[in-house]
């Protein structure tokens, strides 16, 4: 096993901080993919939703219980039952698509 030579803390943005601190703060975001290492839930939990209105958002979504991690071991039962997947239910996003570990979800009044 290899371990890294240094660890350096920093302190970490929410969405919203890093959203207000980008160009895109005041405009339309068609688009939102976030693939953090089974870190999605906690990055969305707290994220305005309702202020944002991103029309289309695709997050990983990862069975990190099973022994044998591959995303050809993913269920739909599993993905129902994830927070993420009900967060984004919650929020007015919808389900569209699956693909191994990618759920890609469209918010209910997006145009898309």
């Amino acid at each position: 096993k290899i371990k890294p030579k240094k660890i350096i803390k920093l302190p970490a943005l929410s969405l919203d901080e890093v959203i207000k601190k980008s160009p895109y703060r005041n405009k339309k975001i068609n688009l939102l993919t976030i693939d953090i290492e089974n870190h999605e839930y906690e990055a969305l939990k707290k994220f305005q939703f309702k202020k944002y209105k991103i029309d289309m958002i695709v997050t990983e979504c990862l069975n990190i219980g099973k022994k044998k991690l591959e995303t050809q071991n993913q269920t739909l039962k599993f993905i129902l039952n994830s927070k993420i997947y009900k967060l984004l239910k919650k929020n007015n996003y919808e389900l569209v698509n699956w693909v191994n570990s990618d759920l890609v979800f469209v918010h209910v009044g997006s145009k898309i």
